[in-house]
């Protein structure tokens, strides 16, 4: 994901120079390589930073935080894109005041993604809109006011689209089951999800007024959304929101 990120931040042009560092030289080359950036070969030789952008896993956290800590000013803007570590967490970790927690999703990948945004008290206006111009360039931004909505909302923004690409998935192997070729089933399905998606982004109606569009009374398709209200679909996506968004408060602990 940190990859993504900076490629869409250099696909628009935001006014950064990029400092790669990575375990893997032979990545670090390579998004250098993508991004016009510098590779930093080793994390010692990382020097006057401005921003940094934290793109680990959150279990690889504290070991990085132990190498990091002793190699920063303390002024730099500390971007984390890691779930579950929470501001005061990586504030104490790395020895620095000015935290961004930031949540993208996967779709940043072709320009149509969510990013969503926590920033510390200690984040200057100025830093704010920095950040969250450049990166609403090439996506969709949220300034969120409590760290917990952060938590909250990647539930459905962070882990919304392995949501969607599964029932997508069980769409097409429904469809196979049924007979129809894999090819066509799968394609049905994916530019099924495209068109209805981009129906929602842009006619301006609310999802409750498309779906009345397409259930008319006594047709085919009310009896389908009446096996999704009797098994309990709103239910089913609100517990298993949360037990994303409690697995993430684990994870604060754990960590």
């Amino acid at each position: 994901m940190g990859r993504t990120l900076a490629m869409g931040l250099a696909r628009v042009h935001a006014p950064f120079n990029f400092f790669i560092y990575n375990p893997t030289q032979e990545k670090a080359r390579a998004l250098a390589h993508d991004v016009q950036g510098s590779v930093v070969p080793l994390l010692n030789q990382l020097a006057n930073i401005d921003i940094v952008l934290i793109a680990c896993r959150p279990q690889q956290f504290s070991q990085l935080a132990l190498e990091l800590k002793p190699l920063l000013k303390g002024d730099e803007l500390i971007v984390s894109i890691m779930a579950a570590i929470p501001v005061h967490t990586l504030a104490d970790k790395l020895g620095v005041s000015k935290i961004v927690r930031m949540m993208p999703n996967t779709p940043n990948k072709i320009g149509l993604g969510v990013n969503l945004f926590f920033f510390s008290p200690t984040v200057s206006l100025p830093e704010r809109t920095s950040i969250l111009n450049s990166f609403a360039l090439f996506s969709s931004v949220f300034n969120l006011e409590k760290e917990d909505f952060l938590d909250i909302c990647t539930a459905f923004t962070g882990s919304g689209p392995a949501l969607i690409f599964e029932w997508a998935r069980l769409m097409g192997e429904i469809l196979v089951q049924r007979g129809i070729a894999a090819h066509d089933a799968h394609k049905m399905v994916n530019q099924t999800f495209l068109g209805a998606a981009t129906l929602l982004a842009g006619q301006g109606k609310s999802p409750l007024e498309l779906r009345e569009e397409v259930a008319s009374k006594g047709g085919v398709t009310v009896e389908a959304l009446k096996v999704f209200a009797d098994s309990g679909m709103g239910q089913i996506i609100d517990k298993a929101t949360q037990q994303a968004y409690l697995r993430g408060k684990e994870l604060e602990k754990l960590l």
